[in-house]
């Protein structure tokens, strides 16, 4: 048994016991303590509060694999986006266990998907307004009557 992972999962199993309403609901202990895992690791790397911490966890199936994501402020038009994924091995303390190689490049083309399809929805927005500025009203009717449909390279 390695030590350090020792002390993690006592963490862990604390941050269960004593916060359980920030974890997803249900009996699944393994559930619970994957999300106390990735809840002390924003905690820590963020250097925020548990509390603050609990807020950038993200829930339910459709995530993307995403555990948390945190937005930094904005600044000379660009921001830092944080993405948290994690895995706990619950049954093996040897601190040996690894992220599947793979499920580091899945993240890697997810971000490229999402950046893609932004993309084209700004290319679509600008050939049918232009450089107009145009109200949300505007935008909303155009959404709803699928007009970028047509424009979007899909």
């Amino acid at each position: 048994m390695n030590i350090n992972a020792s002390i993690i999962d006592q963490r862990v199993t604390g941050i269960v016991e004593e916060h359980s309403e920030w974890l997803p609901a249900g009996t699944d202990i393994n559930k619970k303590k994957s999300a106390a895992f990735v809840l002390l690791c924003i905690s820590t790397c963020l250097e925020l509060s548990l509390a603050e911490a609990a807020e950038l966890l993200t829930e339910g199936g459709n995530d993307a694999g995403v555990d948390g994501l945190h937005i930094g402020e904005v600044g000379d038009g660009e921001f830092l986006v944080t993405v948290f994924q994690g895995k706990y091995k619950v049954r093996d303390l040897s601190g040996e266990a690894n992220f599947p190689e793979n499920g580091v490049q899945k993240a890697v083309d997810r971000a490229a998907y999402h950046r893609d399809a932004v993309e084209a929805v700004t290319h679509a927005l600008m050939a049918c307004y232009g450089d107009r500025d145009i109200s949300l009203q505007q935008l909303s009717a155009t959404f709803r009557r699928g007009d970028l449909l047509e424009m979007l390279d899909l």
